[in-house]
């Protein structure tokens, strides 16, 4: 009993599981209510990891008029991102667990507006936008008061897309892809997601993205240094020329003979300090089921 995630969590989100057990999308698997749970506590571990780096504050709820923006994650493990308020609205993205046909991967749009205060325990409502309403609300993060719009802007769409494309990666880990869909890191999966959110057509995204690549790809290759902001950077390297020289074949005992090479320049990618930070502090690998 003290081993299993799923009667370790709270009663609230035991509910929810058993109702995602039985959903019609559900794979009817002996170990599905564990598979679950696993599911739903990493995705709150990545919450929470996303509320640590951004500086954000946990709270009880924000009253009504709070312009802050804000993350929260529901009963049902699904995700809320949430702009701060600009001119009356905000933008907002959805992450539902994708295990029924009727539930879309993702919602996001802009001008959203809350009904009412946003309150730990309770189903978030929605007077305009994508999103009509949620599941109940388990943790609510928002910004500290006192930060710029723009930077709360910048935290929340960071943290958003981050949540988003883990969440997704998870939910797959129980439900397949729809037959069509895209690979989630591919070319066209990036682009597919970025059009949602950004209000344009995949052919368009997918046109500057491949623009893009070319772009960076003939800055490389003129001999130039290739910034890709906070991934890293490109650059040429010249390999020395080698000689021609005779190896042993550690097996066989016999003579091997290397040829001589030209010096040759090599593509060289150096990652971001802070990505290098972000990536040894990270838990973004899908919760693995348990094992049988």
């Amino acid at each position: 009993m003290g081993d299993s995630l799923y009667e370790n969590l709270p009663e609230e989100i035991r509910r929810q599981i058993d109702a995602l057990a039985e959903g019609p999308e559900t794979p009817r698997l002996p170990d599905i209510r564990e598979r679950l749970a696993a599911t739903w506590k990493g995705k709150f571990e990545l919450f929470e990891s996303q509320v640590r780096l951004l500086e954000m504050e946990e709270s009880e709820g924000l009253a009504v008029g709070d312009p802050r923006g804000f993350l929260a994650i529901t009963y049902s493990g699904s995700i809320l991102s949430v702009g701060p308020a600009s001119g009356g609205g905000r933008w907002l993205e959805y992450v539902p667990l994708k295990l029924r046909l009727d539930v879309p991967e993702i919602v996001s749009g802009k001008d959203a507006e809350l009904s009412g205060a946003v309150v730990r325990g309770a189903s978030l409502e929605f007077a305009k936008g994508p999103l009509k309403s949620t599941s109940s609300v388990y943790r609510i993060a928002a910004c500290a008061s006192g930060i710029a719009s723009e930077e709360q802007e910048r935290r929340i769409r960071e943290a958003a897309i981050f949540l988003t494309q883990g969440f997704i990666k998870m939910n797959r880990s129980i439900a397949e892809p729809s037959e069509g869909s895209a690979e989630q890191f591919t070319v066209k999966g990036m682009a597919q997601y970025l059009a949602r959110k950004n209000d344009l057509t995949t052919t368009l995204v997918k046109r500057l993205l491949d623009d893009f690549f070319a772009t960076a790809e003939s800055g490389l290759i003129l001999g130039e240094r290739v910034s890709l902001g906070r991934i890293g950077s490109l650059s040429l390297k010249v390999m020395p020329a080698r000689k021609a020289r005779i190896l042993k074949n550690p097996l066989s005992k016999e003579d091997i003979l290397v040829p001589a090479k030209p010096e040759t320049p090599t593509p060289k990618m150096s990652f971001h300090k802070s990505l290098k930070e972000r990536a040894a502090s990270a838990a973004i690998v899908a919760p693995r089921p348990p094992q049988t």
